[in-house]
């Protein structure tokens, strides 16, 4: 017989907040400034966020996989 894992949790606070704006600003509630981006400034926002976010996790973990697993152990 197999059993099934249960599914995590979705944090549902910023879900729900997320649905809500979006609500109010298809309704038109919010007023509507004009405003709009370039999707070149979007793309290069995004291409931003994914160097850092690389940068971010990939040096650290490099680093540390050149370290010798009991030397790091033993320092902390």
């Amino acid at each position: 017989m197999h059993t099934i894992a249960p599914r995590p949790r979705l944090p549902t606070t910023p879900i729900i907040a997320g649905e809500s704006q979006q609500v109010i600003v298809a309704e038109g509630i919010a007023p509507d400034t004009g405003d709009t981006i370039a999707w070149n400034y979007a793309v290069l926002a995004e291409l931003m966020a994914v160097g850092v976010g690389l940068a971010a996790g990939v040096l650290p973990a490099r680093s540390a996989a050149r370290l010798d697993p009991l030397e790091a152990l033993r320092s902390e």
